[in-house]
């Protein structure tokens, strides 16, 4: 397993090259970087806060635009799982 130093080593020439965040998450990705260590890694390198680390990785993996799109998805799922919780408490 890498060490958080030996990542940011690597992503931190990206960035210096010119990489975004967006393309340093494609990048994590490839190299088999799980979505938390590639959240950490953004975090660090590009000083990003949680959402924005998170909506760049989102982007790279192709799964949204924006993080408001990402948890727009999300608003019917949530609705259609609590109808079926609430059918169960009554």
């Amino acid at each position: 397993m890498e060490t958080d130093s030996t990542i940011d080593d690597k992503f931190e020439k990206l960035r210096g090259s010119g990489c975004t965040a967006r393309d340093a998450s494609a990048a994590a990705i490839a190299d088999g970087l799980n979505f938390v260590e590639i959240v950490q890694m953004l975090m660090r390198v590009f000083k990003l806060d949680f959402a924005h680390a998170k909506e760049a990785c989102l982007q790279a993996k192709g799964i949204a635009s924006s993080l408001e799109e990402y948890q727009g998805s999300l608003v019917p799922i949530i609705d259609e799982a609590l109808s079926h919780f609430d059918d169960h408490t009554k």
